[in-house]
């Protein structure tokens, strides 16, 4: 017999079948992807009729900008570059202007050319705003006629194009540079040129103090000296001036060695002759906070390193600055080392200073050395003291005496290289 719940439950028909778990879950998944892929679709038509909407304000803010200056003379308008930003609704805009004379000769820059009768103003304006992603500013252009006679520049006087390269030789962009006597100051724009004009014919001094720069004598504050200028000709000039480097430097030794304080660290590059690297006391000019420390303020250039001024120590370690990925690198700064034993009455000793003495040289010999050198160790310990010197020849002693002078008899002398610890074993009579 049927019970009732049975007569109560309905049935199924022949071809029809319910859903199972597995087909909702598939069903499901389906609806996902479809879902993510129309999402794609309109955040990409909503960011591409975003940017669309920043080039249109940009292009306005631009035309804008290049109608203002079609209705100066040429002689008005700020050489070098200049920089402002206006907001449009929330987003902030900035508008970046550079201008710089052009002789007949030029189509970018007054600094690239030969030409000396400057003809036109050469303005551009470039439009930015945040989250540009791939999106290239907005660009505007115009030439100016310089003009003549009283809407010109003044034949009697001449002008300087000072050209500012970075270490590779590309343009460097909003570097302000100053021209002296006069003191009239130019940021340089995207072609790193600094033009001056109406200038009396005299020598000049063009200075650039730039924070995060440095010249290739590793100081801020670099300039270029005797710039000769005469009437109604240009007078170019080149400023080298880049992104200041900062390197960390260690010394490289067996591991629980000790480095003597004062060792000195010596520096030499492409433009810079070697030369003691000078302690920190400020900024803008290339210093060491110690060694093993920080060496701050270096033209990115290809460096040699090494620790001591005697010539014998000069085992260059060689690093490379010029990338910008350089900057904040790590170098290990090669030393020799000494495992320094002091033995009383045949026993291994702790307690007992131990002084390191290096000879000294003829007055001139390279780099510094001819007061010699002398370091205090760290007092003995019973199986040997492990320490770092510079490369060279090195006298060890209990008793501390002249770099000019003799050896006490008990000394030990060895030279220490990179090949491996020299082991000293020190006599001390009880």
């Amino acid at each position: 017999m049927i019970g009732l719940a049975g007569w109560l439950r309905p049935r199924r028909r022949a071809g029809e079948a319910g859903f199972t778990m597995m087909e909702a879950v598939v069903a499901m998944a389906v609806f996902a992807i479809m879902v993510t892929a129309v999402l794609a679709v309109v955040l990409r038509v909503t960011q591409v009729a975003r940017s669309n909407n920043h080039r249109v304000v940009a292009a306005s803010l631009a035309n804008r900008q290049i109608e203002s200056v079609r209705g100066q003379k040429a002689t008005d308008i700020p050489n070098g570059g200049l920089t402002r930003t206006e907001t449009i609704g929330t987003t902030p805009y900035t508008i970046a202007q550079t201008a710089n004379y052009l002789p007949s000769d030029a189509t970018t820059s007054v600094c690239a050319s030969s030409g000396s009768e400057l003809a036109y103003k050469l303005v551009t304006v470039l439009v930015t705003w945040p989250d540009m992603a791939e999106v290239q500013p907005v660009r505007a252009d115009t030439l100016i006629p310089v003009g003549v006679g009283s809407d010109g520049l003044d034949e009697t006087k001449g002008s300087v194009a000072l050209s500012v390269l970075g270490a590779d030789g590309a343009p460097v962009t909003g570097i302000t540079v100053t021209l002296s006597p006069g003191s009239s100051a130019v940021t340089t724009g995207s072609d790193g040129c600094a033009v001056f004009t109406e200038l009396a014919p005299t020598t000049y001094t063009a200075t650039a103090d730039t924070t995060g720069h440095v010249g290739v004598t590793n100081s801020q504050l670099t300039t270029v000296a005797s710039i000769g200028v005469s009437a109604s000709t240009v007078t170019r000039a080149t400023l080298v001036y880049d992104t200041d480097r900062t390197v960390n430097l260690e010394v490289a030794g067996p591991a629980g060695y000790t480095l003597p304080s004062g060792v000195p660290l010596y520096l030499r590059d492409t433009y810079v002759a070697a030369a003691e690297y000078p302690a920190c006391t400020g900024t803008g000019q290339g210093c060491l906070t110690g060694f093993p420390g920080q060496a701050r303020s270096l033209f990115p250039a290809t460096y040699d390193a090494w620790a001591g001024g005697c010539a014998d120590a000069v085992t260059a370690t060689t690093f490379d600055l010029t990338a910008a990925s350089a900057d904040g690198s790590t170098v290990a700064v090669g030393t020799g080392s000494a495992l320094v034993d002091v033995q009383v009455g045949g026993i291994s000793t702790a307690g007992l200073t131990v002084y390191a003495v290096h000879a000294t040289e003829p007055t001139g010999t390279f780099p510094y050395c001819a007061a010699g050198a002398t370091y205090t160790l760290p007092a003995s310990e019973v199986g040997g003291v492990g320490v770092l010197l510079p490369y060279g020849t090195w006298t060890f002693s209990l008793t501390s005496f002249s770099p000019s002078a003799a050896a006490p008899a008990d000394a030990v002398t060895v030279t220490l290289t990179d090949s491996g610890t020299e082991n000293v074993t020190l006599v001390s009579v009880p």
